[in-house]
């Protein structure tokens, strides 16, 4: 009897388009979804291993290849065209990402 109930249930529910669950309401929009410029696994696959190192010598060793790989991803950046304040500006809010990984 009460798995008939369930399934009675159910089926009203469907007939009038009134699901059980409600959704939760979206949230805010990751931040990564906007990184259509650069990809930044590199630099955030260096950070990881950087963290994970060892020993100090492969931790040096690291280092230095995410400087070489951070400047390589600047240099995508660059417009030696931008001579406006609001282009600057968009530019350093584009960055964001690319500075959050040298923060961590």
């Amino acid at each position: 009897m009460e798995k008939y109930e369930d399934e009675y249930e159910k089926l009203i529910r469907n007939i009038y388009g009134k699901s059980i669950y409600k959704k939760p309401q979206l949230g805010n929009k990751p931040e990564w979804l906007e990184e259509e410029k650069t990809n930044l696994f590199p630099l955030k696959d260096l950070v990881r291993q950087i963290k994970g190192a060892s020993s100090i010598q492969k931790q040096t060793i690291l280092i230095q290849r995410f400087g070489a790989q951070h400047i390589e991803v600047l240099k995508t950046y660059y417009n030696k065209d931008i001579k406006i304040g609001k282009q600057v500006h968009k530019i350093w809010g584009e960055l964001k990402p690319v500075r959050d990984c040298f923060l961590d």
